[in-house]
């Protein structure tokens, strides 16, 4: 299963771009959404 990490500055962006793609795609794919400020914790390489 393919993954698709949404990073946004507002909840309400990244939860209205996983409603969208989730609809578009309509196939089994898993949809992380990430905010901006949360980034600070996650290693990034």
């Amino acid at each position: 299963m393919k993954k698709l990490v949404i990073i946004s500055e507002g909840k309400n962006t990244g939860t209205r771009l996983f409603n969208q793609l989730n609809y578009l795609i309509g196939k089994p794919i898993e949809i992380e959404n990430i905010l901006v400020s949360q980034l600070k914790n996650i290693n990034i390489i």
